[in-house]
Order: C-alpha cells, then sequence, then structure tokens
C-alpha cells in the first residue's frame, strides 16, 4: 500500500518509542503507562477502521467488485484460530518455563529465541498465504499490525500487573533499530518489490543478533 501502510509504519515507531520510554525511564510500576498503552490500541483500531471504511471508497475501491467465493462458515474461523493460539501460547510458555529450569538458561533467551518464533508461526504462515494469494496488503498490514498490537495490547495488559522487561542494553537497540529499518523500507519500497541482496542482508543481520545474545 501507498498510503495506509506508510501512516501504520509510523504508528508502530510510535509505539516502540513510548513502549522502549516507558520501561527504561522507571515507570513499569505505574499502571498509568499501561493504561495509555491500552488506550493507544483503542486509537488505533478506530484509525483502522476509519481508513478502512475510507479506502473502501477511494484506494481499495477496485477490490469491493472482485468476485468472492460463498462460504457460509468463513467466519467462523477468526475465533477458532484464536483460542487454538491461545491454547498453544499457554503451553509455549509452559513448556519454555521448564526448559529453562532444566537446563539453567534465561528465561529471556528463551523467549527471544524459541518462543518468539513458535507464536510467530501463526503470523508467518499467514504471510506466505498473503504472497501465495498476491495479497501484499495484507501482509505489510499483517506484520506492522501484529507488532503495534504486541507492543501496546499486550504491553498494556502485562503492565497492569507490573510487570518489568528484563532485556540487555544489546537487545533495547535492535528493537529500536528494527522499527526505525521497517519504517524506512516501507517508504522507500512502498509500490515496490524488495530486492533480494537486501532480504538476504536482513535475514543475516537477525542472525547475527541472535548468535550476540548467548
Amino acid at each position: 500500500g501507498t498510503t495506509k501502510t506508510p501512516k501504520n509504519a509510523w504508528i508502530m515507531i510510535l509505539a516502540t518509542v513510548f513502549y522502549w520510554y516507558w520501561h527504561v525511564s522507571g515507570n513499569e510500576g505505574n499502571v498509568f503507562w499501561a493504561y495509555f498503552a491500552l488506550l493507544g490500541v483503542v486509537t488505533f483500531t478506530t484509525l483502522e477502521i476509519w481508513w478502512a471504511w475510507w479506502g473502501k471508497n477511494h484506494e481499495d475501491e477496485h477490490l469491493s467488485h472482485k468476485n468472492i467465493a460463498q462460504n457460509k462458515y468463513w467466519i467462523l474461523a477468526i475465533p477458532l484460530a484464536v483460542f487454538a493460539i491461545a491454547i498453544g501460547g499457554n503451553l509455549v510458555v509452559s513448556s519454555i518455563e521448564q526448559m529453562s529450569i532444566y537446563y539453567s538458561i534465561s528465561t529471556t533467551v528463551l523467549g527471544l529465541l524459541l518462543s518468539s518464533v513458535a507464536t510467530s508461526l501463526p503470523e508467518l504462515a499467514t504471510t506466505i498465504a498473503g504472497i501465495r494469494q498476491k495479497q501484499e496488503k495484507l501482509v505489510m498490514g499483517n506484520i506492522l499490525g501484529s507488532n503495534i498490537y504486541n507492543l501496546l495490547l499486550v504491553g498494556g495488559v502485562v503492565g497492569l500487573w507490573g510487570q518489568k522487561a528484563v532485556l540487555s542494553a544489546g537487545t533495547w537497540i535492535m528493537f529500536l533499530i528494527s522499527a526505525v529499518m521497517t519504517l524506512v523500507i516501507v517508504e522507500v519500497y512502498k509500490g515496490k518489490h524488495l530486492p533480494k541482496k537486501l532480504i538476504w542482508w536482513l535475514l543475516a543481520g537477525f542472525g547475527g543478533y541472535l548468535v550476540s545474545i548467548f
């Protein structure tokens, strides 16, 4: 997308900076920040609905005339998928806690390596399906939206219990760099295909980061 996607990239930057400042400024135990994050979720969701309605009559007007296969049960897939993810998430957390105790490995490291990969598999599946069906907007929306909701919704809910994010300085730096790089890529390559060399560099950077956290 050339209109809504760049806007969402900027929102992701704001959410990233907010989350970073919240946790490095010593306000992690202050529930006011958690409520502010949840207010951000409501605001973001409202904006998305408004932009979707606007785009239906402007940028995405041509999509409304596509023939869509009639399936009376397709809407049941979303709640069922959410239910399955919730169960899977509980199993992942329990397994990682046991592995951390058994192998004496930090839960932060296991969370970055195993939990993040396991919980990202549904997003990866959605992304691959979107690419195969040439739904580039869905792919970018999935990537940006999941990050925004992880920061504001998940961060806000966790913040209500006063949980602290115990992360190294290197992890925080990688956290901010990733957000900025996403914004730059969206702005520079909006409406275009990413060069394969850039994709390989991004994968190499992620691999280097995984090696660095040990």
